[in-house]
């Protein structure tokens, strides 16, 4: 479900929509913006939406400070 295998194609997979997060991420943005932006983009339900931030958070990825979602800087 994270990655891409034989049965869970690479849109399907949390990896594709963490992906579509980021991109939409160029500037700090709450939950709700940043669902709005990207509601229908290859992430078709909230569920989906909550898990693939769950992931970016747990790896470091993005930071969540005052209410904002933002990608960490490198």
């Amino acid at each position: 479900m994270i990655l891409p295998t034989k049965h869970v194609s690479e849109a399907e997979s949390l990896l594709a929509a963490g992906a579509v997060l980021l991109h939409e991420l160029d500037r700090p943005r709450t939950p709700t913006e940043l669902w709005e932006a990207i509601r229908g983009d290859g992430i078709s339900t909230f569920d989906r939406f909550v898990l693939a931030a769950e992931m970016l958070y747990a790896t470091g990825v993005v930071s969540f400070h005052d209410g904002l979602l933002e990608k960490r800087s490198v």
